[in-house]
């Protein structure tokens, strides 16, 4: 029996929309959208990733970077 070969993904890496930590996310194959809902491991503000082969888009809300910043302050 041979053994079957787990797939293997690109990954690109990005900055949290609050804090810039760098975070990194796995490109999905060519034809396949991705989204993600993340949180960052350093300041825990959630931000929603969509991707595809070629595109990474984040997008983050106001409230939970407004949280963020009360929270600094």
């Amino acid at each position: 029996m041979t053994k079957k070969k787990a797939p293997t993904y690109r990954t690109v890496a990005y900055r949290c929309p609050a804090c810039g930590t760098v975070i990194g996310q796995q490109v999905p194959p060519a034809g396949e959208l991705w989204d993600t809902l993340r949180s960052c491991d350093q300041c825990r503000v959630q931000h929603f990733v969509l991707s595809d082969n070629d595109t990474l888009v984040v997008k983050v809300s106001f409230t939970a970077l407004e949280r963020v910043s009360r929270r600094r302050a």
